[in-house]
């Protein structure tokens, strides 16, 4: 989903499509006891795995300038709304542990 995310922003040329996408992530992963610094060292691999990708790939070299400009733009954004996640609820919201799925047989 993380990918998927990344594409649709570069498709449709808006970064609010990432962003929202990691707030999301963020609170879910708030709510599941992961740390910030983990999610942040998940997204900087991820970025890093972007950037080498299209380092290599040589249609992206003509481009390479503004692609890596928007690549490290869009992580920021991403990271920005994951901190803020973390800001409003980190220190104030008690982390409790999903509850286990129901069995929909039943």
């Amino acid at each position: 989903m993380l990918l998927r995310s990344l594409a649709q922003s570069a498709r449709i040329r808006e970064k609010g499509v990432f962003r929202i996408y990691c707030h999301d992530l963020a609170e879910r992963r708030l709510a599941q006891g992961f740390p910030l610094a983990e999610i942040a060292h998940a997204l900087a691999i991820f970025q890093g795995v972007c950037r080498d990708v299209l380092a290599r790939d040589p249609r992206a070299a003509a481009h390479w300038g503004p692609l890596e400009r928007w690549l490290d733009v869009t992580f920021d954004f991403g990271m920005d709304a994951i901190e803020g996640v973390y800001e409003e609820y980190g220190a104030s919201r008690a982390i409790v542990a999903p509850e286990p799925a129901r069995d929909a047989a039943r």
